[in-house]
């Protein structure tokens, strides 16, 4: 018996071009997907003032504007909604940011 073609709809993520048979969730991995301008933190770029938060990876330390912070990680993740509270998220840029390789530099 011939196999029955199947013509279907899909979605494209239009930051990493992942395709999505379902409309809604292609519209919830674009919202958190990593190539999205709006989840690129600067400070997750190596900046001397971020510190590990303690809680999980999506948790963070400001050690110049003194906040607790959060990354888009922590926004995807419904484990962590109840712990963000007064937590700020992750600026996309920052005027405290400083640059810090370590030795790797």
């Amino acid at each position: 018996m011939p196999k029955k073609a199947e013509v279907r709809q899909i979605w494209r993520c239009v930051y990493c071009n992942k395709y999505y048979l379902v409309r809604h969730a292609c519209e919830t991995h674009e919202r958190y997907c990593g190539k999205n301008p709006t989840n690129d933190h600067k400070c997750l770029k190596y900046c001397k003032h971020l510190r590990d938060g303690g809680i999980g990876i999506e948790r963070f330390w400001c050690a110049s504007l003194r906040e607790p912070l959060y990354s888009f990680g922590a926004e995807r993740s419904p484990s962590m909604h109840g712990h963000l509270g007064n937590m700020v998220r992750m600026p996309h840029e920052c005027e405290h940011y400083i640059c810090d390789l370590g030795e790797d530099q």
